[in-house]
């Protein structure tokens, strides 16, 4: 309820305790436990956690198609529908570190 409510600013002061609200809601904590690549952390009952960091060196972009044109592309977006065309912008790499899935309790280290 709580990560799907994109306007509890509305209801909930700013720099509050999201979590604790969560918790409340549902009745018991929200259990937390320490990220294994990252200094970070996570929620325990999270089916799959993906641990990484932002590359500010390196720059890309969102689309495949556009990674064939300029910068700054104009591409048909397979995802909107198929008369949507979208504005795409290079943007930070975000490089994942660790894919940890809680079913198998494996992870996959990159």
């Amino acid at each position: 309820m709580m990560a799907g409510s994109g306007f509890t600013y509305v209801i909930l002061p700013r720099g509050c305790d999201e979590l604790g609200v969560a918790g409340a809601l549902q009745g018991f904590p929200v259990e937390l436990v320490k990220a294994r690549t990252q200094d970070a952390w996570s929620i325990a009952s999270a089916e799959y956690v993906v641990e990484g960091y932002i590359d500010t060196t390196q720059k890309v972009l969102g689309e495949p198609l556009a990674e064939k044109t300029t910068r700054r592309a104009c591409t048909r977006s397979i995802r909107n529908g198929p008369a949507t065309w979208a504005v795409v912008t290079a943007t930070y790499k975000f490089q994942a570190t660790a894919i940890t899935h809680q079913a198998t309790g494996r992870s996959t280290t990159a």
